[in-house]
C-alpha cells in the first residue's frame, strides 16, 4: 500500500513590500531612536561621573561599562545609518549598508560582550561590599579598579579582534544601480583558517557570556543571602537593646524598634528586587544571538 503523497502549505503573513516596511520600521526608526537614546544618556553618565571624580572604585567601574555601551550605540547608530542615506542617496546607502555589516554589525557584539564580562565585574565588586565591607575599601582602590577595567577590556575585545579581519572591502560595479558599490567577501586570511578562526569565535561567543552569566547570578545570590543576614542581625540588635530600657519606655522602644525593623526590611527588599531587575536585564543581553559571519 503506497503512502499518499502530502502537499505542504505555505502561509504567507505578509508580502513583500509589508516585510521590507517593518523591517526598514525595525532597523532605520526603533533601533536607530534607541542608539540615539543610548549615546545621549551614556554621555551623561560619563560626564557626571567625571564631574564627581572617580574618588570610589565604583564610579571607575561604572564610567567603564559607560564608554563600551557608548561606543556599541554610536556603532548602532552608524550601523543603521544606510536607512537615511536611502533617501537620498541609493548608491551610497548600498555601499554604507555593506561596510556596516561588515564592521559595525560585529562592533556590536564584541563591545556587547565586553559590557557584560563589565557586569560580572561590578557584581563581584558589590558582592565584596556587602560580603567584607571593612576590607573592602583597600582591597578595590579606584586604581585597582582601573587596571581591572582595563585589563576586562583589552583582554575580552582582543579575543575577538580578529574576526574583523575576516572580510575584505571591494569596489565593484553594480549593474541594477549602474554604479561602484562597496561590498564586502570573505578575506584570504579567512578562507585559509576557515575551520579553526570561526570555532574560536564561536566557543568564545559561548565561554564569554556563559562565565559572565554565572559570576552575575552567584554573586546576586550571595548578596541577597548577606543583606537578608543584616537585616536579621539589626533586628535582633535593636530587640537587645530594648530589652535594657525601663517598663514605662517598653512601648514606645518596641514601636520605635518596629519602625527601624520596616525601614530596613523596605530597604533590604529594594535592593534585592533593584539586583534582580539588573540580573534579569543582563540575561537578556547576554541571549542576544552573535552575528552570522
Amino acid at each position: 500500500m503506497m503512502t499518499p503523497r502530502t502537499t505542504p502549505l505555505y502561509f504567507d503573513f505578509m508580502d513583500e513590500q509589508k516585510r521590507k516596511m517593518a523591517e526598514i520600521v525595525m532597523d532605520y526608526v526603533i533601533i536607530f531612536s534607541i542608539s540615539v537614546i543610548g549615546i545621549v544618556t551614556n554621555s551623561l553618565v560619563i560626564l557626571v561621573y567625571a564631574k564627581l571624580g572617580f574618588k570610589e572604585s565604583v564610579a571607575v567601574s561604572m564610567t567603564t561599562i559607560s564608554v563600551w555601551d557608548l561606543i556599541k550605540c554610536i556603532a548602532g547608530v552608524l550601523n543603521n545609518f544606510a536607512g537615511i542615506l536611502f533617501l537620498c542617496d541609493p548608491v551610497a546607502a548600498t555601499s554604507w549598508l555593506n561596510i556596516s555589516s561588515a564592521i559595525f554589525n560585529l562592533l556590536i557584539c564584541f563591545s556587547s560582550y565586553v559590557t557584560s564580562v563589565m557586569a560580572a565585574y561590578v557584581a563581584v565588586e558589590r558582592c565584596l561590599c556587602v560580603s567584607v565591607p571593612l576590607k573592602v575599601k583597600w582591597m578595590l582602590t579606584p586604581k585597582v579598579t582601573l587596571i581591572a577595567c582595563l585589563t576586562i577590556s583589552v583582554v575580552v575585545f582582543g579575543a575577538f579582534a580578529v574576526m574583523f579581519g575576516i572580510y575584505d572591502i571591494i569596489w565593484v560595479h553594480d549593474d541594477t544601480l549602474n554604479a561602484t558599490v562597496a561590498i564586502y567577501k570573505k578575506s584570504k586570511f579567512s578562507v585559509q583558517n576557515e575551520g579553526p578562526l570561526f570555532a574560536y569565535y564561536n566557543l568564545s561567543g559561548i565561554v564569554w557570556p556563559l562565565a559572565a552569566f554565572i559570576v552575575i547570578l552567584v554573586s546576586t545570590i550571595i548578596i541577597i543571602v548577606k543583606l537578608r543576614q543584616g537585616s536579621k542581625f539589626r533586628a535582633g540588635q535593636s530587640g537587645s537593646s530594648s530589652q535594657n530600657e525601663g517598663h514605662s519606655s517598653q512601648n514606645k522602644g518596641q514601636t520605635q524598634q518596629q519602625r527601624q525593623q520596616q525601614n530596613f526590611l523596605r530597604r533590604d527588599r529594594q535592593v534585592v528586587k533593584m539586583l534582580l531587575v539588573i540580573i534579569i536585564i543582563y540575561i537578556a543581553c547576554l541571549a542576544r544571538e552573535s552575528p552570522n559571519i
